[in-house]
């Protein structure tokens, strides 16, 4: 049975979909090598999962939710919302800064691989709210794990600081509405947090549960920020920047990873 031209069409378009995939893949390889690298780790991160990783590092809601503490006695309810959206685009300009700069240089080293003083520093972004959305700068230490770096690794980077100002935004708002009197949760032995779960759900012990979440966050948190420091280890040892540099810029032939700068980074 002959093959109809729909069927010829459909492999075609397969065809042509697979080599530009390849000649995606070997065209992010052959900018990095550009930039003095080799392709070693390879791009199993796609935009999407990139930023899940992002945002896990993120951590907008736990670091939201210990951070009210400090906020409520400071100017009240006004402060907590202000001080978010404040700091969202504070950090919004550093981000946008910093992704020209990734787009540029889309390397794992950076500044460090070019000779330029690098960005990644998160000195200016901590103060105030702002705690709750740093950690943006994630993807510029894996960027040599997604493809089409100078495009989706600067997008990334922008689009989990406006879904942690968004969903911060909603989660400080559900909190705020079910506080009964703020002097109460202000001057609770127990924290400003515990009491606003309770004037919730009236219940001590679901409260106590609730505050598990945040914990749980912290698990995802603790993972992603061992990859990107990991990374981060890999790249000043591949660019000789730290003792034993050829031992700890290795990656392991088949698992894909900078093994010795992950031991090295839990060690």
């Amino acid at each position: 049975m002959e093959p109809t031209p729909a069927d010829t069409h459909r492999r075609d378009s397969s065809a042509s979909h697979h080599g530009k995939g390849r000649a995606s893949t070997a065209d992010d390889a052959a900018a990095l090598e550009t930039m003095g690298q080799r392709q070693e780790l390879k791009r199993n991160f796609s935009m999407i999962s990139m930023l899940g990783f992002a945002f896990a590092i993120l951590n907008t809601w736990t670091a939201l939710a210990a951070s009210i503490t400090l906020a409520l006695p400071s100017g009240g309810s006004s402060s907590v919302i202000w001080g978010l959206l404040v700091a969202g685009i504070c950090n919004l300009c550093l981000s946008a800064s910093l992704a020209e700069f990734l787009s540029a240089y889309p390397t794992a080293g950076g500044g460090d691989t070019t000779g330029r003083p690098s960005s990644h520093g998160r000195g200016p972004a901590v103060p105030s709210g702002a705690f709750a959305l740093t950690g943006f700068d994630a993807t510029a230490h894996m960027i040599e794990e997604i493809p089409d770096p100078q495009r989706q690794g600067p997008k990334t980077m922008l689009y989990c600081i406006g879904i942690g100002m968004f969903t911060g935004f909603i989660f400080l708002s559900g909190l705020l509405f079910c506080i009964h009197n703020i002097d109460d949760v202000i001057n609770a032995s127990w924290g400003p947090l515990l009491q606003i779960f309770m004037d919730a759900i009236k219940s001590k012990a679901g409260s106590t549960c609730l505050l598990m979440f945040p914990l749980l966050c912290m698990v995802f948190t603790t993972v992603t920020l061992v990859c990107t420091s990991t990374r981060m280890s890999h790249a000043f040892a591949r660019n000789r920047g730290m003792p034993f540099g050829r031992f700890f810029a290795r990656v392991h032939p088949t698992l894909h990873v900078p093994l010795n700068a992950l031991f090295w980074t839990v060690g």
